[in-house]
C-alpha cells in the first residue's frame, strides 16, 4: 500500500507542533517514543490533526505513531532547545 504522508509543522519545534494525518481518524492512540524505544507520551486522539505540546521532553529526535484499528501512521518529531 502507498504510504500516506503525515505532515508535521513546525519542525523542528521547541514547545508545540501540529501533526496532520492524511485522513480523519475517529479513535486512535498517539504515542511518542524516545531514541531508545521507550514510550514518553501517549494519548487518545481523533480528527485529522493532532496538537502536540512538549512539556518535559529534552531536545532530540523522537518517533511517533498514530495507531487506529485500520492503519498505523508514523513519523519523526525533532525537538530543539529554547
Amino acid at each position: 500500500a502507498e504510504r500516506e504522508k503525515v505532515a508535521v509543522y513546525p519542525q523542528p519545534f521547541t514547545t508545540q507542533t501540529q501533526i496532520r494525518l492524511p485522513q480523519s481518524v475517529s479513535r486512535a492512540v498517539f504515542n511518542v517514543y524516545a531514541f531508545d524505544g521507550s514510550c514518553v507520551h501517549t494519548e487518545q486522539v481523533s480528527g485529522a490533526q493532532i496538537e502536540f505540546r512538549n512539556e518535559n521532553l529534552t531536545p532530540g529526535v523522537y518517533c511517533f505513531r498514530v495507531v487506529t484499528s485500520m492503519q498505523v501512521y508514523s513519523g519523526r518529531l525533532v525537538i530543539t532547545g529554547e
